[in-house]
């Protein structure tokens, strides 16, 4: 019984640093976007400098386009992982939805190395029978958290 408790205390343990580590990555990966914003308004410096070296000649606006319109998928791709990994560090925390964690930490993996390391290291942990218990089992309220 001893033993269990003890088992129970390292496994809550490892899911809220997880969660942290979680909530660190989201961060990191939402910072990225301020790295693509950054690209795109130099893009746009670039093409109204070369539109005025051309003296009068227009930049094709397809050209144009396709990099703001690749651009725009990159951000809303990055924002939308960095919102997944925020959820799975929630999740975590909560001891909820063990398949979306599992999933999401597979897809960390492709984060090389840090998202890799932590996609690992969380996909080890939720395969662990005492974890997948404490996801099976409805906890108390983690809404104050």
């Amino acid at each position: 019984m001893n033993q269990q408790i003890n088992q129970r205390h390292q496994d809550e343990e490892h899911l809220r640093l997880l969660a942290i580590f979680h909530y660190v990555m989201a961060g990191m990966v939402a910072f990225g976007v301020c790295i693509l914003l950054l690209q795109l308004g130099l893009f746009g410096m670039f093409f109204r400098v070369i539109a005025e070296d051309m003296e009068g000649t227009p930049i094709p606006t397809a050209a144009v386009w396709v990099v703001y319109l690749v651009w725009g998928g990159l951000i809303t791709l990055v924002l939308t992982m960095a919102t997944l990994i925020f959820f799975c560090g929630k999740h975590l925390r909560q001891h909820r939805h063990h398949t979306f964690c599992v999933v999401m930490a597979a897809i960390e993996c492709l984060s090389v190395p840090l998202g890799t390391i932590l996609g690992v290291f969380t996909i080890v942990v939720l395969m662990r029978p005492s974890v997948k218990e404490l996801f099976a089992t409805p906890d108390q309220d983690y809404s104050i958290r």
